[in-house]
């Protein structure tokens, strides 16, 4: 806030004193036009004795036709007018332009920010529009611990963004085109079976081998779900007798790859909207790039 506000005060007075050097307009267009201020910004001096803020003048060397020295002294003798002595104090080191917040400044602006309904509300990003996609989790399972760090630190950078004048479009990346949606398929195909009694049961795992199942209880509760539907259980019973032990089909696979991507994007839906944290977009990796063709185009790009 302090920054934005002698930023504000710095820019008019540098840009005077530019244009009243001779031949300003002439350097300018030598030089492509180009704006002298841009490489002239506010920024932290490397040792705190130097004060708070500094503008390193030497960049405007070329446009002023003048040692760095001369124009920070010329710079500090126009800026005395416009930074009272209650904001700023103004001094010069090598080419630099120091600024030291005063303390009637920093206290005031400390109680704007108390009494104000909105503290640090600014719009320094207000030209700024960002896509910010975080928590994106695998609609394979029930959100963890740790995705709800993810929320917590993601919606809270959304939120200064947008304190600060951005505009933000918060998504979650859905990871469905993966080995893991087979492997939540099967897990539920196995527990309907398990369910219906048909014989078939969730694999032990093998030692030395990655396991290609979900054994939380929450597939049971999906699995019973699923099953509630007589249409769904009518289906599960038909695919097993006309498969070999047990072992499910890709049609029954791509129909609980479905069911489960909305049961759980559901749920997880439903938490983040408690917690706080909803998102404006949902971004299907299965059905916005590879069911397009994206992926292969990409790569045949790059061949």
């Amino acid at each position: 806030m302090i920054r934005h506000t002698l930023q504000s005060q710095l820019e008019p007075v540098l840009t005077d004193y530019l244009e009243s050097l001779p031949g300003y307009f002439d350097n300018s267009e030598a030089n492509g036009g180009s704006n002298p201020l841009d490489n002239c910004r506010l920024e932290r001096p490397r040792h705190k004795d130097h004060g708070d803020y500094a503008i390193n003048v030497s960049s405007l060397a070329k446009w002023a036709k003048a040692a760095p020295p001369a124009i920070a002294e010329a710079l500090k003798n126009q800026l005395s007018g416009a930074l009272p002595d209650t904001q700023f104090q103004t001094s010069m080191a090598a080419g630099f332009l120091n600024f030291t917040v005063q303390q009637p400044l920093l206290a005031n602006t400390l109680l704007s920010l108390v009494q104000s309904k909105s503290p640090g509300k600014n719009q320094a990003m207000a030209n700024i529009s960002m896509l910010l996609e975080y928590v994106s989790a695998n609609p394979t399972g029930p959100l963890h611990i740790g995705h709800g760090r993810w929320a917590a630190l993601g919606n809270s950078i959304q939120r200064i963004l947008e304190h600060c004048g951005a505009t933000v479009t918060p998504e979650f990346y859905v990871n469905d085109a993966g080995v893991q949606m087979n492997n939540i398929a099967g897990s539920l195909w196995y527990r309907s079976l398990e369910i219906l009694g048909t014989g078939g049961k969730l694999p032990e795992p093998v030692e030395g081998e990655k396991y290609p199942f979900y054994p939380g209880e929450y597939v049971i509760e999906m699995a019973q779900d699923y099953l509630a539907d007589d249409t769904n259980k009518d289906k599960i019973i038909a695919w097993d007798q006309a498969a070999t032990n047990h072992t499910p089909p890709e049609e029954a696979l791509a129909d609980l790859i479905a069911y489960a991507k909305k049961s759980m994007l559901a749920e997880q839906k439903a938490l983040l909207d408690k917690c706080g944290v909803p998102f404006e977009n949902w971004f299907s990796e299965k059905e916005y790039l590879h069911e397009r063709g994206l992926v292969e185009e990409g790569l045949e790009k790059l061949k």
